[in-house]
């Protein structure tokens, strides 16, 4: 049996907003600089040990990989893993803070690598999942998942500062095992949907349809990070003086609209997932569809050339599929015996796609003249391009990765240099030890809010 998608989907929300625990140091790199007796340029290479740690996730998805036949096995294997490391790096780092074990400076950087390590295991599982589950709505899914993962450090600044602050060392137990405790519980409903569910072919209500549940999840995470951000300030401000049981308040009060994502799947049919296999259900979605085709065949701009609205009822569905070469060629998207259909891959040879990427994976327009959401336009509406399946060697080779790859780089590194010091900086600029989270936790908002509208 496999679990609900939009269940799925919702549970990696919460999961990825554990998976971005590197951009909390600065709550604790002045107590650790204190604990080791480190100076600032040692600190400064801690801080780019979990930096690396973090971002280092080509092993979480070589794993993940491996065990892409297993559709429910794979993705939750891979979180215990995450889990796993997990907890083994952040309690074997309070253990060094505390003098508890020997730790010299080169393994205190292997610990710190660990630390952060675990967050892209959990990262991995719930964005390759989720995409895989809904490879029309790629954009929106990344997007809000890393969104989540921006997020992360705001919501255990929160967490941090209602119940251990001032004690960063005894944090670092919070961040090994709040995250661990959230994942186990995900873990059973992480899992990949090889068809099509019949919640995905609803047209009304709006909150029904695809495009509903994925604005639903939007403003709940633009409500968190509003709710974030004002706590921070109002935690700062001189015109709240907040005692220590109205921050528990607030602390709790993220949690709870945290969980709140958890609401997006009401209505979707239940925890299991129901296939969308019924005749009537097929031939309601592709003369849906074909009749959309059909009105959108004379417009340019929604049926570009190289792709093809199919408006003769009794015409089949085509999908375009571009190859090295540019070539388009035309395929039948009705289902097929076995379920899937053939399509040309990056090497020119013919490959088996799921039946999932063509049939059912699109929105179709609402009755009575409403205007479709986003993910209903084309190429959604009867023609689905099909996105190029490459292995790792062939993206090395790839120019596009490595424009992509030195852009991340410059990019991504110089606010993680900044997040890093910004402990030290506050400090130096006169502010107090204290008010670090207020920054940390903006800087994440900013970090959310950047990934939500690219999204």
């Amino acid at each position: 049996m496999y679990v609900n998608k939009w269940a799925g989907f919702s549970v990696s929300v919460v999961c990825t907003c554990s998976a971005g625990l590197a951009y909390c140091f600065s709550l604790y790199s002045n107590q650790l600089k204190e604990a080791f007796g480190y100076d600032q340029r040692q600190i400064q290479a801690i801080g780019s040990a979990t930096n690396l740690g973090g971002y280092a996730s080509i092993i979480s998805g070589l794993v993940y990989d491996s065990m892409l036949g297993w559709d429910g096995r794979g993705p939750r294997i891979t979180l215990l893993i995450g889990v796993i490391v997990n907890i083994f790096g952040w309690v074997s780092l309070w253990a060094a803070a505390k003098g508890l074990i020997p730790a010299p400076f080169w393994l205190v950087l292997i610990i710190a690598g660990l630390t952060c390590n675990g967050g892209t295991w959990f990262d991995t599982a719930c964005l390759v999942t989720s995409v895989r589950n809904f490879p029309n709505e790629r954009g929106t899914v990344v997007g809000l998942l890393k969104a989540c993962v921006g997020l992360s450090a705001s919501v255990y600044t929160s967490i941090y500062v209602g119940f251990e602050e001032p004690d960063a060392i005894t944090y670092l137990l919070y961040l090994a095992f709040i995250p661990a405790i959230v994942v186990m519980c995900s873990i059973p409903f992480v899992n990949f949907v090889p068809y099509t569910q019949k919640s995905e072919l609803a047209t009304r209500p709006q909150f029904c349809t695809t495009g509903g549940r994925f604005l639903s999840a939007y403003q709940i995470m633009t409500a968190l990070a509003i709710y974030l951000m004002a706590t921070a300030v109002m935690d700062q401000s001189s015109a709240f003086m907040l005692n220590h049981q109205t921050r528990m308040l607030l602390s709790i009060g993220t949690i709870i609209l945290t969980l709140s994502i958890l609401l997006v799947p009401i209505g979707s049919g239940g925890l299991a997932s129901q296939r969308a296999e019924s005749q009537g259900d097929e031939e309601d979605v592709i003369a849906t569809a074909r009749a959309r085709a059909g009105s959108l065949a004379a417009d340019p701009d929604v049926c570009p050339p190289g792709q093809h609205a199919v408006p003769d009822e009794h015409a089949p569905l085509m999908s375009t599929t571009v190859s090295d070469e540019d070539d388009a060629t035309e395929e039948p998207l009705t289902p097929s015996q076995d379920d899937t259909s053939k399509r040309t891959d990056p090497d020119g040879k013919l490959a088996k796609v799921p039946h999932q990427k063509q049939l059912g994976q699109y929105d179709v327009q609402n009755e009575g003249g409403v205007e479709p959401t986003p993910s209903a336009r084309a190429p959604s509406a009867g023609f689905v391009e099909q996105m190029p399946d490459m292995t790792l060697l062939q993206c090395c080779t790839s120019l596009n990765f490595w424009l992509l790859f030195l852009t991340c780089s410059i990019g991504m590194g110089s606010g993680l240099s900044f997040l890093n010091n910004l402990g030290q900086l506050v400090i130096a600029l006169g502010g107090e030890s204290d008010s670090q989270a207020v920054f940390v936790s903006l800087f994440s908002v900013s970090n959310c809010a950047g990934r939500l509208l690219l999204g």
